[in-house]
């Protein structure tokens, strides 16, 4: 039997080991073991759930809103800047899911004891990247709803909501792109915001994000607050108004998940496992951006369920501003305008002239005139009661020219499936 020598027991000694060539980033807290073989990424599943369930319900959303707002339903076509921010910021959520996917593949959500320096790098560079592209995205996400806001509540220019409104834009957009340029140049030089090991400096990271998720609490508790009071003064029945505050409350759970991210970031600003604490924030903020888009596409989806309803034949009488007839003219009968809504008849003033009371059908069957009775009007001013003069009744009955009355009337085309207000 071979014995071994000495030179061998003396380069023996010498045997590299994976404890003694491999280091983790960080020391093992105690009572933890580093697992530098096989880390086990404790955040995998979770990830997986919450963009799964994220994606589909923004998803879901955001296409039925555009579904709504290219005409596909009853509502005619109408695209703005407040669908292309809505649009900007369900594109910068799959952005921002894809990311986290990669970065989780990328020892994303592994403890940082657990992974050498090299291991973590990846993860802290996504972790960057998102960071960055946090600031626009979230910004476009407030921005779309605030524009619902200015198109929805708000008639005029200048009025105390409207200027309301704009300060808030202002002061996000102020806000998120100096954020935006603080991330991108946290660290000099640019590379220690991922490579640690390499000589540099960088500003206090968790301070900076502990201020961007308080601003985002703050601005999203205001912007819930907004609607209330407008919606509130509305012309309408306490029912429809608790309805309509009820579509603009569900943004409630934006500054929910604002508060809970921001407790995060608080949360982890002293701990330095960076790969484990990192992906948490990331989710938090995935939220954030999600229920901002889902309280953009809210408002725009109740033509979806709503039922049409249909309109019976009428003739609506008004006083009509007739002056004096001459041949070949048809007195003071309007032109018939088309709109997305359907034709609408114009009454003309005529001041300072002598008019007769007339029946003037306004409305027919789903917003049609009544072509029967037009005819009847449309030609030298005579009346369905005969091809004479006009009815004694008529003729007795004078008035000054003027607008006698201004009717509001919702027209509604069942068979084209449009609807509109004049």
């Amino acid at each position: 039997m071979n014995q071994p020598t000495d030179v061998d027991s003396f380069y023996g000694s010498f045997t590299p080991s994976v404890s003694a060539t491999i280091k983790p980033a960080i020391s093992a807290p105690p009572g933890s073991q580093s697992h530098l073989e096989d880390p086990q990424n404790v955040l995998w599943e979770f990830n997986i759930i919450a963009q799964t369930v994220c994606m589909t319900v923004a998803g879901t959303l955001f296409f039925l809103r555009c579904y709504v707002r290219l005409g596909f339903s009853r509502m005619p076509r109408s695209w703005a800047l407040e669908d292309w921010m809505v649009t900007l910021s369900f594109f910068g959520l799959t952005v921002y899911s894809a990311l986290m996917g990669v970065m989780m593949e990328r020892n994303g959500g592994v403890h940082l004891w657990d992974l050498t320096q090299d291991q973590a790098e990846p993860a802290l560079y996504y972790f960057w990247i998102e960071t960055i592209i946090y600031g626009p995205f979230i910004f476009f996400t407030k921005y779309s709803i605030l524009l619902l806001y200015l198109r929805l509540l708000v008639p005029t220019r200048w009025s105390p909501l409207w200027t309301t409104i704009h300060i808030f834009i202002g002061i996000a957009a102020s806000f998120y792109v100096s954020l935006t340029l603080v991330k991108i140049w946290q660290c000099h030089p640019m590379e220690r915001a991922w490579k640690k090991q390499i000589p540099g400096a960088c500003i206090n990271l968790p301070v900076l994000l502990q201020v961007s998720g308080l601003f985002n609490t703050i601005s999203d508790g205001l912007i819930l607050l907004v609607p209330i009071k407008a919606c509130w003064k509305l012309k309408m029945s306490v029912g429809k108004k608790v309805a309509v505050c009820a579509v603009f409350t569900i943004g409630a759970v934006a500054p929910i998940f604002s508060a809970l991210g921001f407790s995060c970031r608080v949360r982890t600003a002293k701990s330095a496992d960076s790969t484990y604490n990192d992906p948490q924030i990331l989710l938090w903020a995935t939220a954030e951006i999600t229920t901002g888009v889902i309280c953009s596409c809210l408002p725009a989806l109740p033509p979806l369920i709503r039922k049409p309803r249909k309109l019976s034949t009428t003739t609506t009488t008004s006083r009509t501003l007739s002056g004096p007839r001459n041949s070949g003219s048809n007195g003071s009968w309007p032109q018939t305008r088309h709109l997305r809504c359907g034709p609408w008849i114009e009454l003309e003033d005529r001041k300072n002239e002598v008019c007769a009371r007339k029946a003037v059908p306004t409305v027919g069957r789903a917003g049609r005139l009544n072509e029967s009775r037009r005819k009847e009007y449309n030609g030298h001013g005579r009346s369905h009661a005969g091809d004479g003069a006009a009815p004694e009744a008529e003729t007795n009955a004078v008035t000054k020219c003027g607008i006698v009355k201004t009717v509001r009337i919702e027209l509604e085309r069942v068979a084209q499936g449009h609807a509109g207000l004049v």
